[in-house]
Parts: structure tokens; C-alpha cells; sequence
């Protein structure tokens, strides 16, 4: 039996006759669907924490770019007048016809705002103000590279004769001056506040003086320019009325021709039924009776669709009351109700179809009410026309048969007459008399609007200084800095936290280790900590992960032999295996710790020791157990390094001694522990995966994927490997609570 504190040589293993058992076969699996996560804020500062020189050189290189932009842009200055339109009546009635009466509306004078930046009048500024031969305006009056070698007196004048010819000549045209309106229009603001009709005009140019000019004459423009449009408005209105004047003139000289003629007249009426009044009385009653008589029908049909209304039976009216579309609306009501008896003897009344049949009756019987409302409508206007016609003629047949009565009525009418002169009279008088004022006022006027405040030059640029977009630019690098870290997180399917890797792998979560190690790769190592600070959160996080090992169970039986894998190489599986074997033996356990990532061996190194003897040596017949064990110096755990080799056939990690050795060590050891390589890289682990109880997965919160963890997982099920659960190790940022453990440090009176 193997006795593991006894000294080299003086046991020899047993020999079993174990045959080799053959591994299940590698199938195909689907890959399990991705498990959607994020990245909490203590993620964040973590992957920020762990990047710092990233986002450092980010913020200083941003820093450096607001500069540079503070020392290469031009400066601007702003420069702002302030105009105010009036709303108040003036108290002079002369002038109150050529003021336009303005309220204050919700949305204030926005619309004199957009006036105020309009392009006809930015244009006019900008012609007044000659800005089309400002070099600071006009792109092509400033010198260009060809102009600058042109001026260059060490060039040959050949050259330079060449590149004078080459350089584009300076443009003044009408384009040019609509490019410059179009930059200057950019740079305006008019602003105007709800229910005010104060404006402020504002301007960001290149140069103090010019801005303070512009922005004074767009508003010395806009006051002109509304004077302009009232002389304009005045002149048509004069027009207008001058034009009203003369009709008037015309249509009163005519009346009074009229009243001259009648009153020549002998003998207005004459007592005869021959003359002229008679046969205009009995022509007046002829039409009276025929307009009666066609009222007396036209009120009948009225009835008509009065009752059809009423009835719900449009079909009642007269052949010609029935409108095309009234036709066409009974056809299709006279359809729908044939197809809804029909239907309703294949569907109940609830049915979808006759539900819908039953919608379209009732949308075409509306609009068939709504035709006849529109048709009485129709024929009540005409009733009422012909009652106001039989009006009209009985005033005329009155007042005819007064005129043919007497002629004293007659007078009576030159009278009236008369009166109707007067009113025209008094109306021409009134229509003169406005149009003399309109033409007396046409210098008279004010614009709408004052200048309060004119434009000054600003005493300080408006542009930004190399302070505030230093650190603007510091802001934006840091932020962009870190939006990188998140989309590098996010473009790789990184992992968010230890919950999420759970539920990603479809098992429990042993345990969380945060990244430790000091700056530039110094400091203490992982498994070298977990000595050093027995008391510290990252000692007490390994003993809860050796105690979740110990209790799990595989088909009802503990896991003693425990094979350690992950997904990628540098996940920290080796460096765990041995912390997690010191801890064991720190506990009193048995712990044997076997190297058999063949291919990059690395236990050996992170013990400090350099064997002569490894394991390759004992599985080729070499050596035996007792030749490669090592005995860790700072704890009581045992260790089998091994070698690197390039021979790591399927062959050789199945040898039998392999096998013999984890069977005799599980009748002296309490937990044997196996280091493997990675799953994603080699199949050595699904070949070992036979030897061990079960497997623990490690994965590296800052290298490790969503698809290498479910491939990972997928690769060990199907070789049958019985998974416990995973650990999560280099976690950024804050390690939730409930995988790790305080440590007895952190009890101030422990």
C-alpha cells in the first residue's frame, strides 16, 4: 500500500490487471442557444480599472485633439441686437389705416424671426456690406497653396509664371454671393419668445466689426423694408379707390338722368287695359300663378321624401326625385339584404360573415338616410326660394297695380328715386373722402417695428478656448475609451458575471476569484496568496470552493478525483489547482495534485521546483510513483509534474499505468486533483475525463466567450464527463457576494 509521506523507493505500486476501457465516441451536439447578458457597472469599472493605461492614453490623446482644434479653428465672435415689433394702435385716425393692428399671438413673432434671417433679406446685408470681396467670406480671395509658391521669390520665374497660370482666379459672380448667403444664414439666430414680439437677431462670424455690422443692417433692413411694403400697400389702395370713386361718380349720374327722364314723363299711368302698366300687372300675375303652382308640386315631393325618411323606404319616390347614386344605394341595399337571407341560412347570426354582411347594410343604409337628407335638403332650398319668388311678386303686383292706379303713385316712385340718389350721393362723398386721406398719407408712415438695441462689437471671442475643449476632448477620449472596452466586451461575447456563466454552462457556479497580481505582472502569486494571507477574501473564497468540490456527488457517490479543464489556454486552471491543493492540505486533507497538461506542463513552474523526473518518465515504465512525486515545501500537499512532450497520442494518455496510479491513489488520498489542457485546443481532456469522478470547467471572465464555454461544455457531455460546476477566475471589477467569502480579515474583532 502507498504510504505518501514515506521516502522515495520504498514502495512499489500494485499492479491491477485494469484493461483499457474505451471512450464513447464523439458526437455532434447543438450548441446551446446563447444566453443574453450584460455588463454591470461593476463590470465596467472593472474592465476600466484593468485598462487603465487604454483609457488614459484615450483621455490625454482627447486632450490633445481639443487643443490642437482650439489652436487650428479660427475664432468667432457673436455679436446681438435686439428688435421689437409693435402691437399698440396709434390714437391718430389718419394713420390708423396705414398701420397693420398686430396682437400678440402663442407663438410671438417667430414669424418676423424667420424674416429677419430670410435669404432675400441676408442677401441685401450682405451686397450692402460688399462681404463678397472679404477674403474671410469669399474662399477663392484667399491665397491658396499655388498662390503662396507663386509669391515664393527662390522659385524660377518660369515656375512661378506656371503656377500663376495654374492658380483659379478670384470669383465675385452671382454664385459665389449665394454660397456666402447660404454660410451666413448658418451662422444667424432670430430668436422670439412665446407671446412676445421681442426679437433677438444674433450673428457668429470671423470678426467683431463685421458681425455687430451685419446683424445692425438686417434690422435697419427689415424696418425698411416693412416701410417699403406699407408705401406699396398704400399706393394699391389709393388705386383701388380712385377706381371706386369713379364707378360711384358714374352710377350717381346716371340715377339723376334717371330722375330727370321720369320726371318729363306726362302722364306716368293711363286708365286704359291697353297700356303699358296694364300688360306689365297682368304679366306679373300670370307669373305669379305658375310660380305658385310649381311651389304646390315642388312641396308635394318634399312630402315625398318626408315620409320615405320616416318610413325607412326610399323605393315611395317619384321615379324623378331618385338620384344616380340614391339608385345605386338602393341596388346594393336590395343585394346585401338578398345575401344575408341567404347566408343566414349557412351561418349563425354571430357568424364572421354575416357579422360583416350585416356592417355593410348598415353602412349602406346610412348613406342611403344620408342621400335623402342631402335630397331634402335640395328640395326644401327650392321650396323656400320659390315662397320668397311668390314674395317678390306679390310686392310687385302690388306695387304695379298702385302705379297703374294713380299717377300720383308714379310720383311717389320719382320721390323714392330720389332718396336712392341721396344714399349714393352720401356714399360717393365717403369713398372720395378716404381716397384724398390715402393720398395725403403716403409719406406719413412708421414701420411695425423698432431697433432697441443695436449690435456692438463683442469685446471676447464666442469660440471655445483650449481649457474648455481640452477637457471636452479629455471627456469625449475617456468616454470613448471606455465605449471601446464595452463594444470589445460585447464583439466578442464576453461574459458579464458569474450568474450568467451559470446559467450559460447549465451548472452551478462554485465560486468567484477576482484578478489579483500587482503592477507590470510583480507581486505574489495566486497560488502563493492563498498561504501568505490564510485570512484574506481570496484564501477563504478557495476553501468554499474546495468545500462545494468535496460535497458534490456523482451517482450518488463524492467526487475524489476531480479533473480541472477550461475553455482557452491562460484561463488560470493550473495556478488554481495548486492553491486549491495547498488549501486542502492546509485543511488536513490527503491532496494529490497530477500535471497532465502534457503539452505546456506548468505546475512544476509555479512550485519553484525543477524535477528530474516527471510523470511522462513513470507512464513510459521509467520510473515508479515514488521517483516523481514532489512535496510541496510550503505546504503538505503532493504534486506529480510533468514534462513536456510531442508525443500526446490517445495512446499514450490511456496507458495503463496511468490508470493504476489514480487507483491506488484514491485508497491513500482524500482528493486528487488533475490538470488537463485546454478543451477548446486538444482533445487530451475528453481522454482523461475516464479517470476522474467528475470535472470542474475554470473560465476566464476576461478571455472566455459564450460560444468556447457552451462548445466547452458540449465537447465534455458528449464523452460523458460528469460536470460539478465551474469557476470563474480574473473577474473585473466587484465580485459578487455570494461567490466569495469575507476572510477572517475582515472581521475587525475576530
Amino acid at each position: 500500500m502507498l504510504i505518501p509521506d514515506q521516502s522515495p523507493r520504498s514502495r512499489r505500486l500494485p499492479a491491477p490487471d485494469i484493461h483499457r476501457e474505451t471512450l464513447p465516441t464523439l458526437e455532434a451536439v447543438p450548441v446551446y442557444e446563447t444566453v443574453q447578458g450584460g455588463m454591470s457597472p461593476f463590470d465596467l469599472f472593472g474592465a476600466i480599472r484593468h485598462n487603465w493605461g487604454r483609457v488614459l492614453l484615450s483621455i490625454v490623446l482627447g486632450a490633445f485633439i481639443g487643443i490642437g482644434l482650439a489652436i487650428l479653428l479660427p475664432r468667432t465672435w457673436h455679436a446681438e441686437g435686439l428688435l421689437v415689433i409693435e402691437t399698440q394702435e396709434l390714437g391718430i385716425p389718419e394713420l390708423a389705416t396705414v398701420r397693420s393692428a398686430r396682437t400678440v399671438e402663442p407663438w410671438g413673432g417667430r414669424s418676423e424671426a424667420r424674416i429677419l434671417t430670410s435669404r432675400a433679406l441676408v442677401e441685401r446685408a450682405v451686397l450692402d456690406l460688399g462681404l463678397q470681396f472679404d477674403d474671410r467670406y469669399n474662399r477663392t480671395l484667399r491665397p491658396t497653396i499655388l498662390e503662396m509658391m507663386r509669391r515664393a521669390d527662390w522659385l524660377p520665374i518660369w515656375l512661378r509664371q506656371s503656377l500663376s497660370d495654374l492658380a483659379p482666379a478670384p470669383r465675385i459672380d452671382g454664385e459665389m454671393v449665394a454660397e456666402i448667403v447660404e454660410n451666413v444664414q448658418k451662422d444667424l439666430s432670430a430668436n422670439s419668445e412665446e407671446r412676445s414680439y421681442a426679437i433677438s437677431l444674433g450673428y457668429t462670424g470671423k470678426d467683431a466689426t463685421t458681425a455687430a455690422k451685419l446683424v445692425n443692417s438686417l434690422m435697419e433692413l427689415y424696418i425698411a423694408q416693412e416701410v417699403e411694403a406699407k408705401k406699396s400697400a398704400n399706393f394699391k389702395a389709393s388705386e383701388q379707390l380712385r377706381s371706386r370713386v369713379e364707378e360711384l361718380g358714374k352710377d350717381l349720374e346716371e340715377r339723376r338722368e334717371a330722375i330727370r327722364a321720369m320726371e318729363a314723363e306726362a302722364d306716368l299711368v293711363e286708365a286704359g287695359g291697353g297700356s303699358f302698366r296694364s300688360q306689365e300687372l297682368a304679366a306679373i300675375a300670370e307669373e305669379r300663378r305658375r310660380i305658385e303652382a310649381e311651389r304646390s308640386a315642388v312641396e308635394r315631393d318634399l312630402q315625398q321624401i318626408d315620409t320615405a325618411g320616416t318610413a325607412g323606404r326610399a323605393n315611395v319616390l317619384n321615379a324623378d326625385l331618385i338620384t344616380p347614386r340614391l339608385r345605386a344605394l338602393l341596388a346594393s341595399e336590395a343585394d346585401l339584404e338578398r345575401t344575408l337571407a341567404e347566408s343566414s341560412s349557412e351561418f349563425g347570426p354571430l357568424h364572421p360573415r354575416m357579422v360583416t354582411l350585416q356592417n355593410e347594410l348598415a353602412d349602406v343604409r346610412g348613406d342611403i338616410d344620408g342621400e335623402l337628407a342631402s335630397l331634402r335638403e335640395g328640395v326644401a332650398r327650392n321650396v323656400a326660394l320659390l315662397r320668397a319668388r311668390e314674395q317678390s311678386l306679390d310686392r310687385q303686383l302690388e306695387q304695379a297695380s298702385g302705379a297703374a292706379a294713380t299717377t300720383a303713385r308714379g310720383r311717389a316712385m320719382v320721390e323714392q328715386l330720389k332718396e336712392e340718389v341721396l344714399s349714393a350721393q352720401a356714399l360717393y362723398d365717403l369713398y372720395r373722402s378716404r381716397y384724398e386721406q390715402t393720398v395725403a398719407n403716403l409719406e406719413l408712415f412708421n414701420a411695425d417695428a423698432r431697433i432697441v438695441s443695436h449690435a456692438a462689437p463683442p469685446q471676447h471671442p464666442s469660440s471655445p478656448g483650449m481649457l474648455l475643449l481640452g477637457l471636452v476632448g479629455a471627456c469625449i477620449g475617456g468616454a470613448v475609451g471606455a465605449g471601446l472596452l464595452i463594444m470589445r466586451h460585447w464583439a466578442r461575447g464576453g461574459l458579464g458575471s458569474p450568474d450568467e456563466v451559470g446559467m450559460l454552462a447549465g451548472l452551478p457556479t462554485l465560486g468567484a476569484l477576482p484578478r489579483i497580481g500587482g503592477w507590470f505582472g510583480l507581486g505574489s502569486k495566486f497560488h502563493d496568496r492563498v498561504l501568505d494571507e490564510s485570512g484574506s477574501v481570496l484564501a477563504e473564497t478557495v476553501r468554499g470552493i474546495l468545500f462545494r468540490i468535496q460535497r458534490s456527488e456523482v451517482s450518488g457517490r463524492p467526487a475524489k478525483v476531480v479533473m480541472v479543464t477550461s475553455p482557452m489556454p491562460k484561463d488560470g486552471k493550473s495556478s488554481l489547482t495548486v492553491a486549491i491543493a495547498r488549501v486542502a492540505a492546509e485543511e488536513g486533507l490527503r491532496c494529490l495534485a497530477l500535471d497532465c497538461d502534457f503539452r505546456r506542463p506548468s505546475i512544476a513552474s509555479a512550485l519553484g521546483v525543477r524535477p528530474a523526473l516527471s510523470l511522462d518518465d513513470f507512464m513510459d515504465g521509467l520510473v515508479e510513483l515514488e521517483d516523481v512525486l514532489v512535496r510541496d515545501k510550503r505546504s503538505r500537499a503532493h504534486f506529480i509534474p510533468a514534462r513536456g512532450t510531442a508525443n500526446c497520442s490517445r495512446s499514450f494518455l490511456e496507458r495503463r499505468r496511468l490508470r493504476r496510479l489514480i487507483q491506488a491513489a484514491r485508497q491513500h488520498y482524500d482528493l486528487i486533483l488533475i490538470d488537463t489542457p485546454p478543451v477548446m485546443k486538444v482533445i487530451d481532456p475528453l481522454i482523461l475525463s475516464g479517470l476522474a469522478d467528475a470535472c470542474v470547467l475554470v473560465v476566464s471572465w476576461k478571455a472566455a466567450t459564450r460560444s468556447s464555454i457552451q462548445e466547452s461544455v458540449r465537447r465534455l457531455e458528449s464523452a460523458g464527463t460528469a460536470l460539478i460546476g465551474v469557476i470563474m477566475t480574473r473577474v473585473g471589477g466587484q465580485v459578487p457576494a455570494s461567490y466569495v467569502y469575507g476572510g477572517s480579515d475582515s472581521y475587525e474583532s475576530y
